[in-house]
């Protein structure tokens, strides 16, 4: 078995800057971008022990972190879409005040 502690080490301080850089391309969002590279560091830490280091740990990092870009994308859109439903469709019952009242929620 790989040191995977090692090569996560190695990794983070080899990769990291050029990860961060390559996200922010692809995001155009730096936070965004900053975000997805330290949570493809943390599925590294759940996955290499089990699947072995891979042979090009920056481009699994880089794969691993643009999967969750493009997944906090999607969400976000459906999230958009959604609230555009609710907020536009007028077959949807609106709320009664007097129910929020009765509740206490109010």
């Amino acid at each position: 078995m790989t040191d995977v502690a090692g090569a996560v080490t190695t990794a983070f301080h080899e990769e990291w800057g050029r990860l961060v850089a390559a996200l922010i391309g692809f995001t155009r969002d730096w936070d965004l971008a900053e975000e997805c590279a330290q949570e493809a560091f943390t599925l590294a830490w759940r996955t290499w022990p089990r699947d072995g280091v891979p042979d090009r740990p920056g481009a699994w990092l880089l794969t691993a972190a643009r999967h969750r870009a493009v997944d906090r994308a999607r969400r976000a859109r459906l999230g958009e879409v959604k609230l555009r439903q609710v907020v536009l469709d007028p077959a949807e019952p609106e709320l009664d005040d007097s129910a929020s009242r009765t509740t206490g929620c109010g």
